[in-house]
């Protein structure tokens, strides 16, 4: 995705373009698996009035796929049909397993894409948009059922929590300094507001001013008593800077859909391309790193299965918030997007039964 244009014209984003983000999981991984393994599931969390994205818990067998979209579970039809086509099998999945799509997109974004590829696109069980900042789940009571584009609800005990530490207008007047007076306006400008979302600001940058831009909202945010983390993202020339409330995020949103549905964690498996997906991927669940990622993700998750590799891991887990036989947790696959997904599912031993197409397109043996 080419992001170099002239910092008066506005960087459209397309449909169909991924969002790439540039994290380290550094100290603020290692915290969130810790608490990924002791927090108590947030349903109870904010009083009887919170409603969660799911109360049922799933059984002990269940499994959840929590996927990117663009360049992971979108991007190659024939690839989304199979997964489609593998998840929705009868009899393919325990009872309450949940199919979750974390992405940069807004919900009006997701509703066009998924509308655009109904007919090879599975309808999520929840959906996290806006890099983390909003859960949703579907309408209950629908009859007849709505389609996938429609009835979505907003998970209000999600957006509360992220209300700690965050106040809009204050991070707001802080990042319009940073622009005015850090790196000025040839170098930085605001996104378009339909890509704020209460809880996110979004600054276009040039490569050359993200780290500034970066250590000075940052800065200025924590002598406020501000909470906040900001995620850098992009290619060619210019970068997206998300400005979070700090509990928000792929890996945070994930934890939260997660216990929310009572899947274990060595039941739960992250999918991604790019490098807004490697905080989640890092996380305390398994993880699938699709054959198409980009390079910088490619480096990452290249070095985390030689450090896991290297570790065993007892019963009783570490202090690094790794699971029980972690070495196993990061599947690096051969194939690209959706069918990276199921060569990820099937190397777990979570998905069975399925055709596993040959690189040419033919199907082959069945997943074993």
């Amino acid at each position: 995705m080419n992001l170099a244009v002239s910092p008066h014209t506005s960087m459209s984003r397309a449909l169909a373009s991924p969002r790439l983000a540039r994290a380290s999981p550094g100290r603020a991984s290692r915290r969130a698996r810790r608490r990924a393994r002791s927090a108590p599931a947030p349903r109870g969390a904010l009083g009887p009035d919170a409603v969660p994205v799911a109360s049922a818990s799933a059984s002990a067998a269940a499994i959840m796929v929590v996927s990117d979209l663009d360049g992971t579970m979108v991007g190659d039809d024939a690839a989304t049909a199979a997964f489609t086509a593998a998840w929705t099998r009868p009899g393919a999945l325990p009872p309450g397993s949940a199919l979750v799509y974390s992405t940069g997109r807004s919900l009006e974004s997701f509703a066009a894409l998924i509308r655009d590829k109904r007919d090879v696109m599975a309808t999520p069980d929840a959906l996290v948009c806006a890099v983390g900042t909003k859960v949703y789940r579907r309408a209950r009571g629908s009859n007849p059922p709505l389609p996938a584009w429609l009835g979505w609800e907003e998970d209000p005990a999600w957006t509360a929590r992220l209300d700690r530490g965050w106040d809009f207008d204050a991070v707001l007047e802080i990042a319009r300094d940073a622009i005015e007076t850090r790196v000025g306006a040839e170098e930085a400008h605001f996104r378009p507001r339909e890509e704020f979302t209460s809880h996110k600001i979004t600054i276009g940058a040039r490569d050359e001013v993200v780290e500034t831009l970066v250590a000075f909202v940052s800065a200025r945010c924590a002598a406020k008593n501000l909470d906040v983390k900001c995620i850098a993202s992009g290619v060619g020339g210019w970068q997206y800077v998300d400005i979070v409330a700090a509990g928000a995020g792929k890996l945070e949103s994930l934890e939260y859909v997660r216990e929310a549905y009572g899947v274990a964690l060595e039941r739960c498996v992250a999918c991604g391309d790019s490098g807004n997906d490697e905080l989640m991927l890092a996380g305390a669940c398994r993880a699938v790193v699709v054959g198409n990622a980009q390079p910088a993700l490619m480096r990452w998750a290249e070095l985390e299965a030689e450090k896991n590799a290297e570790v065993e891991v007892g019963d009783g887990g570490d202090a690094e918030g790794r699971t029980p036989g972690s070495a196993k947790r990061l599947h690096i696959a051969e194939r690209a997007e959706a069918y990276g997904i199921l060569e990820g599912l099937e190397a777990f031993g979570l998905l069975k039964g399925v055709s596993r197409p040959s690189r040419a397109g033919l199907p082959t043996a069945p997943f074993l």
